[in-house]
């Protein structure tokens, strides 16, 4: 009957509760709990079994706080008990439950690069991603993206990139006059000849001679060159 009364008072004065606590205000106080606690450095994203919380509460200086918090073997799921604490008063709610997933920084594009278009550094920004979702094929370092183009298709930006979705940007065309150049220790010779295909930069390809007209392949190595090294007869 007391808590009753009291309810109604404050109900009668205005008073209302605070928003209770969401499964991201869960998620967020087990990360700050978990932070000095995990095996590994970096980031990570705290996943609880459900994300369907709602934790009502009554004061404002109400905090989320975690007791007896037990990892699995594998360091990447938890079990804990939650509780409320304001000043020395603990109230403990419920035993929770969830995944731990370390993120990798990864570069992504921050604009539209198209076939052709020539990747910066000034273009490329970075994102976190689980690294269980990681492949062999992502890109993980800007380095392996400076100076590529797009492969066959507009790449959008703030998206995770494959390997296959770029190339090196093209620098013989089909029809291309080349002059080709085979080296040695001690001697150089060139010939010119057409290129027969498309190639980018380190790329082997198929020329025919202007001369003889008989099909070689050669290594190109910039804009209307190639060579043939020695090894390569």
């Amino acid at each position: 009957m007391k808590t009753l009364l009291i309810s109604t008072l404050l109900i009668a004065q205005g008073w209302t509760a605070p928003a209770p606590f969401s499964a991201l205000d869960v998620a967020n106080a087990l990360k700050t709990h978990l932070q000095d606690k995990v095996n590994f450095s970096g980031d990570f994203n705290v996943n609880l079994v459900t994300n369907k919380l709602s934790i009502p509460h009554e004061a404002d200086e109400d905090t989320l706080i975690l007791e007896e918090v037990h990892f699995a073997p594998d360091q990447k799921n938890f079990q804990a008990i939650l509780a409320i604490a304001n000043g020395d008063k603990r109230i403990r709610l419920k035993g929770i439950s969830g995944k731990i997933d370390p993120l990798s920084d990864i570069p992504i594009l921050a604009r539209a690069i198209a076939p052709g278009d020539i990747i910066e550094a000034s273009d490329i920004t970075w994102n976190k991603l689980p690294t269980t979702r990681l492949s062999q094929n992502f890109i993980l370092k800007a380095e392996d993206l400076i100076g590529q183009t797009a492969k066959n298709r507009i790449l959008q930006p703030g998206q995770p990139l494959n390997r296959h979705d770029i190339r090196a940007p093209i620098v013989v065309k089909r029809g291309d006059t080349v002059t080709i150049a085979y080296k040695s220790n001690s001697m150089m010779l060139t010939t010119t000849a057409i290129a027969e295909k498309d190639a980018a930069r380190g790329e082997m390809a198929r020329f025919k001679t202007m001369d003889s007209n008989k099909i070689i392949q050669a290594r190109v190595v910039d804009f209307q060159k190639a060579e043939i090294k020695p090894v390569e007869f």
